[in-house]
């Protein structure tokens, strides 16, 4: 685990400025830079925010705290880390009491595996009031995964997830106190396996606010594979959802998970389609169905927005619902450089212009970079917590916090009147860096690209600034720093 300190540091100045006065930029208050990469923490899993900004991870049997500067918190186990926790974990959720609620799975050796739970006070010890001192082992015969963990108003906990062995799919309602809720299901316990010898499983669960759970699952070998459903409080199929209590649909080519889904304001059902391989492109889709299981046709195009176009490869992950009912869907590019992106969609399941760039948000690293799990803050921040990798080597931790706000304008603002600003921005063949320095006619003007190679462009100073001719560079995004005898300033623009 290890990471290449010149290059870093280029991509911090690249990172530190924003394009343009849209939203999706990275918020430099988070580690000086926007982001952190930990070189000695594994990559994210899941990730949730307390009211107050800070940020619980969790990696597998590991969980770490962040404070809302980036650092990590030493009041959380030890240096903000606490681990192993005794199973794997595979989501984190924060209760309003304070206490972090971990869903995963138990790895027994020479007897299988199953689905468990842990909370953790917070200060990181294991809360003995939840299970066998803070922990809970779901004992069933099959090596079982889980795959969401669920809140409810009232404290009781909702795992789900599937087998190996009997191809079932699972719902496990505990009460707050980790005992198995006797009036959900069989003590507890709903299996889904409506047609005996096929694969089932469920890969993510919502609760209405009328406590009806809503479920994304799969299939297997429907033709039409990709399944969204609904159980009543007491773990029966809601009939009254499309009059079956599940709907099954064919999302296209390399769509074969419903990976994610949330709940709107309206309560209509969110969900998030990819593929099951990570390295599979051209796929994904957000879609919107109506509380009575039909899709809304209202959304994007007949209730479908496309994640990629023909000539993209993006690879989503995960996406988060911010309070004005905008939907930021994070993940990674494709080769030869994989990046962490955000790309934010309107309500109506059309990209917002007014986010990054026509809607997407890039964070260009030397190293192989992607989003694994997305929240927001109190404040309707983004943070994104996933990996960072130099090929042949393990993912270090990277999380990164994106602001409601660029950190630069492109008009004067009386915060800025010391920062170097690029007009027009994004550039095109010529442009005017303004906000220079008075005795800066006597610097150096000197253009990096993403990977530290120095390109030449032609540049004199007028009356305004320095004026850039731009021509011979490809489109991309660079740093310029603008080098006097006394100090250096620094911007960063992207050449179309």
């Amino acid at each position: 685990m290890r990471t290449n300190a010149t290059l870093v540091f280029l991509a911090a100045a690249l990172a530190t400025t924003s394009l343009s006065a849209q939203t999706g930029t990275l918020d430099p208050s988070f580690g000086s830079t926007g982001y952190v990469i930990e070189t000695e923490l594994f990559e994210a899993k899941s990730v949730a925010t307390y009211p107050d900004g800070r940020i619980v991870i969790c990696a597998g049997n590991r969980l770490y705290r962040f404070l809302p500067d980036g650092t990590r918190d030493a009041a959380f186990g030890t240096a903000g880390e606490v681990g192993p926790i005794g199973f794997n974990g595979e989501n984190v959720l924060i209760q309003p009491d304070g206490k972090i609620l971990v869903g995963g799975e138990l790895n027994a050796v020479g007897v299988g595996q199953d689905i468990a739970a842990g909370r953790f006070e917070a200060d990181g010890t294991p809360d003995a009031s939840f299970g066998n001192n803070g922990f809970v082992q779901v004992v069933m015969p099959n090596f079982d995964y889980c795959n969401s963990t669920t809140l409810l108003n009232d404290g009781r906990v909702l795992l789900t997830g599937s087998s190996n062995i009997d191809f079932a799919a699972h719902l496990i309602m505990l009460n707050a106190d980790g005992s198995m809720d006797a009036d959900f299901g069989d003590n507890g316990h709903v299996v889904w396996m409506p047609v005996p010898g096929d694969n089932f499983g469920i890969l993510d669960a919502a609760v209405q606010a009328d406590g009806r759970i809503v479920f994304t699952g799969e299939h297997a070998p429907e033709a039409n594979d990709d399944v969204v459903g609904r159980y009543l409080p007491d773990g029966t199929l809601d009939e009254s959802f499309n009059g079956t209590g599940t709907t099954y649909w064919d999302f296209g080519p390399n769509q074969d998970e419903l990976k994610q889904v949330e709940l709107d304001a309206q309560g209509r059902i969110i969900v998030l389609a990819t593929a099951s391989s990570a390295g599979t492109f051209h796929s994904g889709s957000l879609a919107r169905i109506n509380t009575d299981g039909t899709m809304d046709l209202t959304f994007g195009a007949n209730g479908f927005a496309a994640l990629n176009t023909a000539s993209t490869n993006y690879v989503p992950s995960s996406f988060c619902i911010q309070s004005d009912g905008k939907l930021v869907v994070t993940g990674a590019t494709g080769a030869p450089g994989r990046n962490l992106y955000l790309a934010r969609f309107d309500t109506d399941g059309m990209l917002d212009p007014d986010f990054g760039n026509a809607g997407y948000t890039f964070l260009e690293l030397p190293n192989n970079e992607g989003g694994n799990c997305i929240a927001t803050t109190a404040d309707d921040k983004l943070v994104v917590a996933g990996r960072s990798q130099i090929t042949g080597s393990g993912a270090d931790l990277l999380v990164a916090r994106f602001g409601p706000s660029s950190g630069l304008l492109v008009g004067d603002g009386p915060e800025q009147r010391d920062a170097l600003r690029v007009v027009p921005c994004p550039a095109g063949e010529t442009f005017t860096i303004l906000g220079v320095e008075a005795d800066a006619s006597n610097g150096v003007l000197e253009v990096f690209d993403p990977s530290g190679r120095q390109v030449h462009v032609g540049y004199h100073f007028t009356a305004q600034g320095v004026q850039v001719e731009a021509a011979s560079l490809p489109p991309g995004l660079y740093v310029a720093y603008l080098r006097t005898k006394d100090s250096t300033q620094t911007t960063r623009f992207e050449k179309l």
